[in-house]
């Protein structure tokens, strides 16, 4: 799975009609995952967008993970699943859905001292202030970012999430991260394979 650039898709934000436009803007502009987050959404409504989601994925060779829900992600056949700290835990996934990869969020150096199951990757943040997640963790800035992947140390693929923009995108590059998670600066741009090219740019930078 190519974590370099995650990009979250919300019912709310992105329309149904929207999706097949959307995919193939990911994939041309170098993203390599699609995120399905839908906290207000029932899971009926869940499936069925994620259904779609995974049409317009799988044509566009994007990967496709399903936040929270491991019964939405089997239901949509997705790729994987992402967890919190406060949902199901690792080992319950890993038994009820082998398949699946299994991403987990981490906001601090105690939450990854903790694992006591290896995730196939994890997600790190909020690194940044974010209006897309209410319940957010307080930020970890650069230097948490920077000290949580030198704990990680290339066991596993860390991608960093929250407040992340093409201004501030290749400072976090540089804290050695695999890869970036993304919502408002893909999806709310005019140009979504645009905005996907740039944030994968600020690589090098």
């Amino acid at each position: 799975m190519d974590v370099r650039l995650m990009v979250l898709v919300d019912p709310a934000s992105i329309a149904y009609e929207q999706l097949e436009g959307l995919s193939q803007a990911i994939h041309a502009g170098g993203g390599g995952v699609v995120q399905l987050r839908g906290k207000d959404c029932t899971g009926r409504e869940l499936v069925r967008y994620g259904r779609r989601l995974r049409e317009t994925t799988r044509q566009c060779h994007l990967s496709l993970i399903v936040n929270d829900r491991v019964d939405v992600a089997l239901a949509c056949d997705a790729d994987g699943v992402h967890v919190g700290q406060t949902d199901i835990d690792v080992s319950d996934v890993r038994r009820i859905a082998p398949r699946l990869a299994l991403g987990l969020s981490i906001s601090s150096m105690q939450e990854w001292c903790a694992i006591t199951e290896m995730p196939d990757y994890v997600g790190l943040g909020p690194i940044f202030p974010t209006k897309s997640k209410t319940d957010a963790n307080s930020p970890l800035g650069l230097q948490g970012l920077r000290q949580l992947v030198g704990a990680i140390h290339g066991r596993i693929p860390s991608v960093a999430i929250g407040g992340l923009t093409e201004d501030n995108a290749a400072s976090v590059w540089q804290t050695g991260v695999d890869g970036l998670a993304v919502i408002s600066s893909v999806v709310d741009a005019d140009d979504w394979t645009g905005a996907c090219r740039a944030l994968i740019a600020q690589r090098g930078r």
